[in-house]
């Protein structure tokens, strides 16, 4: 009638048994407080006395099972967090303020991006930290020579300021190998010659590509607004169209919304031009796969 177990009834019968056949017998007593499960009160003892020693993991069981307490490693560990043998004082976090890195005009960041994947041209890129006014060639390969050659095209292009410092990664390109365990060393590294000719300092930041951020930034912006909106094959003949738009039409958001040559303008106090035939670009038609043709698709 009332959906209540054998168990539970003969449970109630022996409380009523026990207790001379008294009503209040039956009513709900209070357990205690409910312990998690593996708990072992037994152990308490010892387990403070070896915790406090010093003694974990497999040493603490071995010493444990010493004692003639049978007790698998999950348990012990249970216990041992009931018991708040290994609870840490909670240490106070201070907040460390961000570190802006304060460029000085003409200081350049260079890196490369090959906006195909590895069977297309590479794009090398310079872009001047504070202004974010930006240079871009389009190389068939990624090579030391191309690094020089776009290198003496960025200086020309920068005519307008001095370049104080240029700031690469560890790439062959860019560095020597030998210096760091690459490779054989070269009679000449054409960009370290380059570098001397020029008479500009090189920085290299290997391993710490947040500090190459401006020009890992642009990269983005270049495959989002550039070369996802045109063909493979259009990349060289829109490119330099798109480096005049990107300094003196496109607002920029960290120098105020203004154009990168605005900025620049402003920084330096006097008007400045960009020679935009210095983009070296190559034929991309080339790097369409095979297959499209195959297809007839439009080429």
């Amino acid at each position: 009638m009332f959906g209540v177990s054998h168990n539970t009834v003969w449970v109630w019968h022996r409380r009523w048994l026990a207790s001379g056949k008294k009503f209040e017998s039956l009513y709900n007593k209070n357990q205690g407080p409910v312990l998690p499960a593996n708990t072992r009160t037994d152990i308490e003892k010892d387990l403070r006395a070896l915790y406090r020693s010093g003694l974990r993991g497999y040493p603490l069981l071995r010493a444990m099972r010493f004692r003639g307490h049978r007790v698998a490693m999950s348990t012990l560990y249970s216990n041992i967090h009931r018991l708040k043998l290994g609870v840490k004082r909670p240490q106070k976090r201070v907040k460390q303020k961000p570190q802006r890195l304060i460029f000085p005009l003409g200081y350049i960041q260079m890196d490369t991006m090959f906006p195909n994947g590895n069977e297309g041209p590479v794009q090398f890129t310079a872009i001047e930290c504070l202004s974010r006014t930006r240079f871009v060639c389009l190389y068939p390969k990624c090579t030391p020579e191309n690094a020089a050659n776009f290198l003496i095209r960025c200086y020309h292009f920068f005519a307008g300021i001095k370049i104080v410092m240029v700031q690469t990664d560890g790439g062959f390109e860019f560095v020597d190998s030998v210096h760091y365990g690459y490779g054989q060393r070269r009679q000449v590294h054409p960009f370290e010659e380059m570098l001397k000719r020029l008479q500009i300092p090189q920085k290299i930041v290997i391993g710490k590509p947040q500090q190459q951020g401006r020009v890992e930034r642009s990269h983005r912006i270049d495959r989002e607004q550039f070369y996802r909106q045109f063909p493979l094959e259009q990349w060289g003949e829109f490119l330099p169209e798109w480096v005049h738009t990107y300094n003196e039409a496109r607002l920029h958001g960290a120098v105020g919304w203004q154009t990168p040559k605005q900025a620049l303008e402003q920084l330096t106090g006097k008007a400045i031009s960009f020679d935009y035939s210095l983009i070296a670009s190559v034929d991309t038609r080339k790097y369409v796969s095979v297959s499209r043709q195959e297809h007839g698709q439009n080429v």
